[in-house]
């Protein structure tokens, strides 16, 4: 099967630099879209250069710039109308010749193990989208959300069979592609709350209308405790619990403690941004 990989992206560079290589030798064409939905800016730390300039000998690489999202009237999915607009403009992009499309975010990493999974659970040619469930880290990559008697979380599908003229919606694959498979012995590595200032960059997007999002992170960080009490995630309808397992394992192409300390040191210069005492 041919594979494309489709990700919207602003100020990525430190998951950028991981994971586009592995990108890069498994998929047969990779689609970027750089933009910051707030201002209409692209990525000021690098991301943008960095996937500009990869050497792609293979033609694998499109990255989609000088595109005005206020002429884009068909789109669909949740979340912010202007990713939804981003993935309408990246379902343009994809070749007719791929077989499945994927829309991971660059914080959301998997393994080769994992593609075989997607291709085995597509052997079904009734199947149109696969389920993945993730674990998602918070602070560094022992600290990860879990709901009550699970070791991980289920998640937006982020993976989908290509055809010809789909247009693929933001975190809406699952309820627009049917039937769907369920992958249950592997799970997605989403580093979603590592690095502090990022986070809290993150958190400022979601929590527009709830700031108790950013306070409730923000007190847990500050006292770097994790036992039973819950942390909020952005979403609004859901409370997960943080588990400490250093025995949890990553894909082997990341150096967790190189990732995590210069995520760590990523500076941000939003106006809204204090550091919290």
């Amino acid at each position: 099967m041919k594979h494309c990989h489709f990700s919207i992206l602003y100020n990525e560079l430190p998951f950028l630099k991981v994971k586009l290589p592995f990108l890069y030798e498994h998929f047969q064409q990779l689609i970027f879209f750089d933009l910051n939905i707030t201002d209409d800016t692209i990525s000021d730390d690098g991301s943008h250069e960095f996937i500009a300039s990869y050497p792609d000998p293979e033609n694998k690489i499109t990255l989609i710039e000088n595109v005005n999202l206020k002429e884009i009237i068909e789109y669909c999915g949740e979340s912010f109308v202007k990713k939804q607009k981003m993935f309408a403009v990246g379902s343009q992009h994809v070749r007719d010749n791929m077989d499945v499309f994927w829309c991971t975010d660059m914080d959301e990493f998997f393994d080769k193990k994992m593609i075989k999974d997607v291709e085995e659970a597509l052997s079904d040619s009734q199947i149109q989208s696969v389920n993945i469930d993730h674990i998602i880290f918070i602070k560094d990559t022992d600290h990860y959300f879990v709901e009550q008697n699970k070791n991980n979380i289920p998640f937006y599908c982020r993976v989908a069979r290509h055809k010809k003229g789909n247009l693929y919606g933001h975190c809406s694959l699952g309820t627009q592609f049917l039937p769907s498979a369920t992958i249950t012995n592997n799970y997605i590595r989403h580093y979603a709350y590592i690095g502090n200032k990022r986070v809290l960059h993150k958190l400022f997007l979601y929590s527009q209308k709830d700031r108790s999002l950013r306070r409730n992170y923000i007190n847990y960080i500050n006292n770097v405790w994790f036992g039973n009490k819950k942390l909020t995630h952005p979403s609004p309808y859901t409370n997960w619990k943080v588990k400490f397992d250093n025995t949890v394992t990553h894909p082997s192409y990341i150096d967790c403690n190189a990732l995590c300390n210069e995520l760590d040191n990523v500076e941000y210069n939003d106006k809204w941004f204090k550091p919290s005492k």
